[in-house]
């Protein structure tokens, strides 16, 4: 708004008036504030909702702005859906080491979070052609075996160690002079966390031999001590640790136990589940894991007698059970609590994530995602029965249906050479 102000002037004795025009001065606000607000200075709770809303790695980059900032911690101390690892399975010649790649769920399979490659000098294996045979994950940490070939003998499991993909620690652990072929299935996995002092490494072959052979070492052990026994069950392919004890069980349910403390071997379960041997001959993917203290095995995947129109098979319904203590039998649980399973074509992993993880990525509890090469199936418990809750086509791709991480089943799938896991949700 313009205002005008006139004024008097004499010019040569002559009075004339002259209006001068000016922007007018606006009125000056008291309460208004000169000083600006910092971002260092934000309230604590509104930074710690921002930062909750990050990935791990922008996580640390919202750390590295200030010290202030740096002590920020996030409202919710999870995230909510499962991590991707994939590990080479022929290492590379002329390198001498292994690849590893870790994928955060919310970002494409092309953007890797971080690359690592593990040196094979640091575990004296020779410069032949050397091969994972089996990679175990437990805990976010992967129980690695490498053999070396030989090309004019048999060739022997002799060289394994442990790594955690997210502290990107490497433990070795003694070589294996018990002649383990690479012909010879086994199973290997651990107590605890390696890096703990209490941890205990297991390593059993599949009782298809005479023998059941128990191997075991612990942190600083120079040599792996080697056990023997004569009963034997055959078809075990799957260990687990429990309460103080090494169960080992078979895709018919036959279990046997070995306890770390005094050593003794037993068999818990011999009589053949028929369920189960009806599930084994439908070809179906068998998990065995333990949740909320409970021994669980699982059957989940492809059926060849389900089969669609255009002669592709599609998953069946999972199959999901406990072990029953006092019975010595193998039962059909009616519920995961709050827990959420995630189950993937070719991953070989099953992941739990908590209620408390994933309410805010709108992820259902009480159920199971499995992933595969045409979407995701959502299966959950409806008055103590497994069905068949949602399928979304892998066109779609939205969280509250899970399907955010269906890039990287895809590649999975798609993938011949390397081995690819599910992680659980890191702790920030």
């Amino acid at each position: 708004m313009f205002s005008g102000k006139i004024l008097v002037k004499k010019f040569h004795g002559f009075s004339r008036k002259v209006v001068r025009y000016g922007r007018k001065a606006s009125p000056v606000k008291k309460n208004k504030v000169n000083a600006k607000v910092l971002w260092s200075e934000l309230d604590e709770n509104l930074l710690g909702e921002i930062m909750s809303r990050l990935g791990l790695t922008d996580q640390a980059r919202f750390h590295a702005v200030c010290k202030r900032w740096h002590s920020i911690r996030p409202v919710t101390m999870y995230k909510s859906l499962p991590w991707f690892v994939s590990f080479e399975k022929h290492p590379s010649l002329w390198s001498h080491s292994i690849k590893c790649c870790l994928y955060e769920p919310y970002s494409s399979p092309r953007s890797r979070i971080s690359t690592y490659k593990i040196s094979l000098s640091k575990f004296s294996v020779p410069y032949s052609l050397p091969t994972i045979f089996t990679v175990e994950s437990k805990n976010n940490w992967l129980f690695t075996s490498v053999c070396q070939r030989n090309w004019f003998g048999p060739s022997f499991h002799k060289y394994f160690f442990v790594f955690s993909p997210f502290t990107r620690t490497v433990i070795q652990l003694p070589k294996l002079d018990y002649q383990l072929p690479l012909s010879s299935s086994f199973m290997h996995t651990f107590s605890t966390n390696p890096d703990s002092p209490d941890c205990v490494f297991f390593i059993s072959n599949t009782c298809d031999e005479p023998e059941f052979v128990v191997l075991t070492c612990c942190q600083g052990d120079k040599e792996w001590t080697l056990k023997k026994f004569n009963n034997s069950v055959p078809g075990l392919c799957l260990a687990e640790y429990i309460y103080g004890t090494f169960f080992v069980v078979s895709p018919s349910g036959q279990l046997v136990s070995y306890n770390i403390m005094n050593g003794g071997f037993e068999i818990e379960k011999l009589n053949r589940d028929e369920d189960l041997d009806q599930l084994f001959d439908s070809q179906m993917d068998f998990f065995m894991f333990e949740l909320n203290g409970e021994l669980m095995i699982m059957y989940i995947g492809f059926r060849f007698d389900h089969v669609r129109r255009d002669n592709t098979t599609f998953p069946g319904i999972p199959c999901i059970k406990k072990f029953d203590w006092p019975t010595k039998a193998w039962i059909p649980i009616r519920s995961l609590g709050d827990q959420t399973l995630f189950v993937g074509y070719r991953i070989l992993s099953v992941v739990k994530v908590g209620m408390e993880q994933a309410r805010n990525m709108g992820v259902l509890s009480n159920a199971i995602y499995y992933y595969f090469d045409l979407g995701c199936i959502i299966y959950s418990f409806e008055n103590g029965v497994l069905v068949q809750f949602k399928y979304n086509p892998a066109s779609k791709n939205t969280v509250e249906s899970g399907d955010i991480l269906q890039d990287h089943c895809d590649s999975a799938i798609r993938d011949k050479n390397h081995l690819y896991f599910f992680l659980e949700p890191p702790v920030i």
